[in-house]
């Protein structure tokens, strides 16, 4: 492997053609303000890159990646922000393996497009690829909503064959056991949304996905190949599974379903809200989210948050 002792030399050439540059607190961050967020590290290898052999290459690639997505951020970001930047340093970096590798220009030129797409968005320029399809109805959920919806249903399904419970039974252990996976179904904007408890929704929800996973009635695309992998793995590796195996596969199906959902950055949208509420809810800092839950909690009707926020700003309005 090349030396490491003008890694300096190296980084700074490697980050010399940045597009822009930082104002304080992060407000917009170029590539080379990035890779300094996730530390030096990651931008030695990065210079070091097209130094090596091939086989060093992709080695230095796997670590370059597993430092982006593991690494601390060296300064406080917006979660939103900071996953964005990681992507745009991977793509970055991916760009950079193809064509030191002679694996070809063309490849290493869609990767190096994407990261900069996806860096244009800090300054609030959208890309054609990066847009959103304008839909007559509301949108459906996202695709990594729904693909940790089909990892609980498939926890799910295994608990019930390897602990023999009804589906009804195990949807609500369940619940009560992993109830970070409400983040996972659609909070209700109508009086029915009040009459149940949080973890009877869920239950509700668990069932629900379990029986599209089943079916295969699936939306989303990357839902439906998940949903194609559970089905094949009941239809034929399950019926060889002890139950004891079924059981300790479904319990860490769930427990990974639960710990990813807890990380994720925006809750799922919510049923009947309008597409101005869900830009409104996007766009509030996670502060102020938490300051709006808190403030719901206090209150003695149980409200969603486009109707908390409707009430706060009726309040600030009649007081002005």
């Amino acid at each position: 492997m090349a030396s490491r002792g003008n890694s300096g030399t190296r980084r700074r050439r490697a980050t010399k053609s940045q597009q822009h540059d930082a104002a304080p607190e992060q407000k917009n961050l170029g590539f080379e303000q990035l890779v300094a967020l996730f530390g030096t590290g990651f931008a030695q290898m990065f210079g070091l890159m097209g130094d090596s052999v091939a086989a060093e290459k992709l080695e230095l690639l796997v670590e370059g990646l597993q430092k982006i997505f593991r690494s601390q951020t060296q300064g406080a970001l917006e979660p939103t922000m900071e996953l964005r930047g990681r992507y745009i340093c991977a793509a970055y970096f991916l760009a950079k393996f193809f064509k030191m590798t002679g694996s070809g220009n063309d490849v290493a030129y869609h990767f190096a497009n994407l990261a900069s797409a996806l860096d244009g968005l800090q300054d609030g320029i959208v890309h054609p690829v990066l847009r959103a399809k304008q839909l007559n109805s509301r949108p459906g959920d996202r695709s990594d909503v729904w693909r940790l919806r089909v990892l609980a249903a498939t926890g799910l399904e295994c608990l019930i064959r390897g602990l023999d419970l009804s589906r009804i039974t195990a949807a609500a252990q369940v619940a009560k056991d992993y109830p970070a996976l409400k983040r996972l179904h659609r909070e209700r904007s109508d009086q029915k949304a009040a009459e149940i408890s949080e973890e009877a929704a869920l239950k509700s929800s668990l069932l629900s996905w379990l029986d599209a996973v089943k079916s295969g009635e699936l939306n989303d695309s990357m839902a439906r190949g998940a949903a194609q992998d559970a089905r094949n793995f009941f239809e034929f590796e399950a019926p060889h599974f002890t139950s004891d195996r079924l059981v300790t596969g479904g319990l860490s199906l769930l427990k990974s379903a639960s710990e990813q959902a807890e990380k994720l950055l925006v809750g799922p949208p919510i049923k009947g809200q309008s597409q101005k509420e869900g830009i409104l809810l996007r766009r509030l800092p996670p502060s102020q989210t938490v300051a709006l839950d808190k403030w719901i909690a206090r209150q003695p009707v149980k409200l969603t948050r486009p109707k908390a926020i409707q009430q706060l700003i009726k309040r600030a309005l009649a007081s002005a």
